[in-house]
């Protein structure tokens, strides 16, 4: 597994293929692993990369630019830019602010299962429709040793399918991350610039996700000046896992039409 120092900070992340890239961001509780489908889907045509967001030390210093910037330097420490742009739910936070604020590193933006805001959603309905299965949170030792040596102390369960191998691939965090990240969440809101992001936009959405992320997808689409809607009959918040294939196939069409553009 490669590392990449970014901003003092110890990064895990994946990279894969050739040809024009595709940085997955992962959702509340994700991590690099949750994109294993676009991984093998994708790679024969575009470089994907996909890294593990950092944990927070404090709340108050953890902030959407302190990710987005992470992000941004990522793609420049990996000669990526431009590239492709792709965040699921809470990532998607991170991608609709680094199009604003980063725009030069940004070709296209795909968002899955995103929305511009929470409208006073509490804690938690947050950690119940972001979270594929009960969240793990970390002990004191499990955080010392992370720190210490950089690794995940987990064993993932080997008949684990569908949403719970995504559950067993959910980041280990400590209560002050996910507070942080819900912080974030509650406090999100980028209705007022929509109609600032310029880069084409792909939006995906599952109709069995909960109506606020529906109606969310709705509003991105809505404000968002060159953008495409895509619902999945059959897509809940994860499709991008569940409904892989599907996904994947919209990703390709929606870059082979906007090739010429980027």
């Amino acid at each position: 597994m490669p590392f990449i120092d970014i901003n003092g900070m110890r990064v895990a992340y994946e990279d894969v293929g050739t040809g024009l890239p595709i940085v997955f961001i992962p959702g509340l509780v994700g991590t690099k692993e949750w994109f294993t489908y676009q991984f093998i889907g994708l790679r024969e045509k575009y470089r994907v990369i996909s890294y593990d967001l950092r944990p927070a030390h404090s709340t108050a210093a953890y902030t959407l630019d302190l990710l987005t910037n992470d992000l941004a330097r990522l793609i420049a420490a990996l000669k990526l830019e431009p590239a492709v742009i792709v965040g699921h739910c809470f990532g998607g936070m991170i991608a609709q602010n680094i199009a604003i604020t980063h725009h030069d590193q940004v070709d296209a933006l795909i968002l899955i299962s995103a929305f511009p805001t929470m409208n006073g959603a509490t804690r938690e309905q947050i950690i119940e429709w972001m979270s594929p299965g009960e969240i793990q949170l970390e002990t004191t030792f499990q955080t010392m040793l992370k720190r210490l040596f950089h690794t995940k102390p987990r064993t993932i369960p080997e008949n684990a399918e569908g949403l719970d191998w995504l559950a067993a691939h959910s980041a280990q965090m400590s209560r002050t991350t996910l507070d942080a990240r819900i912080g974030l969440v509650q406090s999100f809101d980028s209705s007022p610039w929509l109609s600032d992001i310029e880069a084409p936009t792909l939006i995906i959405t599952g109709a069995q996700d909960q109506e606020l992320f529906l109606t969310g997808a709705q509003a991105l689409y809505e404000g968002i000046p060159k953008s495409e809607l895509e619902v999945l009959e059959d897509g809940n918040h994860y499709c991008f896992y569940t409904r892989h294939d599907a996904v994947n196939g919209l990703i390709e069409d929606f870059l082979t039409e906007h090739l010429t553009e980027l």
